[in-house]
């Protein structure tokens, strides 16, 4: 059985006020799409996304005593589909635009490491 591609994007960093709530969405832009994503904030609680959606990840504030780190894992099961295009958004805005052809990994595994300073 062979490994699974890993696709690593580092110092991410997303300005947010410290009373602001943080979103972060998992959009699917090609079809046929799965996926499991779990988010790891500070703290005990974090918030896991199934397939495509939104999670709150808490207030700005509360995400600066360490990097977020996002793990996305995705598979595409569709034959007639040649890319796996997501957008990885926080609050609204494409921090990530994620399109590779298929036959590069079928089932894409996505780690995205965040920081949330002060504007």
């Amino acid at each position: 059985m062979s490994q699974r591609k890993t696709y690593r994007y580092k110092n991410l960093s997303v300005a947010v006020q410290d009373n602001e709530d943080v979103t972060f969405t998992v959009d699917f832009i090609s079809d046929v799409n799965t996926s499991y994503t779990l988010v790891d904030i500070p703290g005990n609680n974090d918030p896991e996304i199934d397939d495509e959606g939104s999670a709150l990840l808490g207030k700005g504030s509360d995400l600066r005593s360490e990097k977020t780190i996002v793990v996305c894992d995705v598979d595409n099961l569709a034959d007639q589909e040649d890319r796996i295009t997501i957008n990885f958004l926080v609050n609204g805005e494409v921090i990530v635009p994620f399109d590779k052809p298929k036959s590069e990994e079928p089932r894409p595994i996505i780690v995205l490491k965040i920081k949330f300073p002060e504007p």
